[in-house]
């Protein structure tokens, strides 16, 4: 879910994205905005102040992708105090790796490389997250998340430039009207070198320590893989998930026995060293995006560059990085 920082005195529109579908609406709020009580929630939505897509709500509706959800200003995401709004300004360095990130800009959208290691959203122990710095750096206060990408993962990510162009392209995430591709270095013996991964996915574990584990009552996932190259148990594949469950590809891998290199979560700390090496680094990265511009048309095809440790890694094995 996109949520912004900003103190207004007004209501504000939210869009829920794939990582929240499923949940429980009055959960996710307290999730999001730990100083609020239920008891508060409850009070807002009989009051008619919290709703969905335009309609009252109890609290206890499970979110869908692409609803609209507003919130009053009763309820924001923590403000910064003076010292962390001082500190949160952009570094130097934040500023360069954001604006040499962009992949496509217009007055709708940017889509940026995402730089492994950064959060997308701010939160407990996360307080310089893309949410916060990108709007600062370039200077477009109403600049709001459209999906997520886990903070080890880097590649493409969509950010609106208003709720209307958020809303209309999550509605095309929610009707896979959006073609992802990621690259990942997987660890294991794989006996084909394409296919399908079909297993449903089940989240598990107390909250903060979730993982997301093959199960039957889980919801269904989907994501197709093909190897793209092979060194010793090293595999080098191509992923294109047909759903967007919350760590579909990294979940997928790990019950397929393929674990992605640098997953300690769902690979453990086997998959945090290779050789001697210790591996400090996840090797999931989105690469590429594809739609259709829901406001001019246009056929929207972009690829994000690999970072360092997936250049370095790529040098090492001697694969060659394909431009598509």
């Amino acid at each position: 879910m996109n949520i912004s920082a900003q103190n207004s005195p007004e209501n504000q529109e939210h869009i829920v994205t794939a990582d929240d579908a499923g949940q429980r609406l009055d959960k996710t709020l307290q999730k999001l905005f730990p100083a609020i009580t239920f008891g508060m929630v409850q009070t807002l939505c009989r009051k008619g102040q919290i709703r969905l897509d335009g309609k009252r709500v109890k609290g206890n509706e499970r979110l869908e992708e692409g609803q609209r959800l507003r919130i009053p200003p009763q309820i924001r995401v923590a403000v910064p105090t003076v010292r962390e709004q001082v500190d949160l300004r952009p570094t130097d360095a934040e500023k360069k790796v954001l604006k040499n990130g962009v992949l496509y800009e217009d007055e709708h959208y940017i889509i940026l490389n995402k730089p492994a290691g950064m959060p997308v959203q701010a939160g407990s122990g996360h307080v310089r997250s893309l949410d916060r710095l990108a709007p600062l750096v370039f200077r477009d206060g109403d600049l709001r998340l459209t999906h997520r990408l886990d903070k080890e993962t880097s590649g493409c990510l969509v950010l609106a430039r208003s709720a209307r162009a958020a809303s209309a392209i999550a509605k095309m995430f929610r009707d896979h009207e959006v073609q992802k591709t990621y690259w990942a270095v997987a660890v294991g013996d794989m006996y084909d070198s394409k296919g399908t991964i079909d297993f449903a996915l089940l989240k598990s574990g107390a909250p903060g320590q979730q993982r997301v584990i093959a199960h039957a009552d889980g919801v269904d996932a989907e994501t197709d893989y093909r190897r793209l190259a092979r060194s010793g148990d090293l595999n080098w594949l191509e992923l294109m998930p047909k759903t967007g469950r919350t760590h579909q590809i990294r979940a997928h891998l790990s019950a397929f026995g393929v674990p992605i290199l640098g997953d300690g979560k769902y690979g453990g700390d086997d998959l945090c060293r290779y050789g001697e090496e210790k591996i400090k680094n996840l090797y999931l990265h989105a690469r590429r995006i594809q739609f259709i511009h829901p406001e001019t048309g246009q056929e929207i095809d972009v690829t994000a560059g690999v970072p360092e440790h997936f250049a370095r890694m790529f040098d090492r094995l001697h694969w060659q990085e394909r431009k598509k």
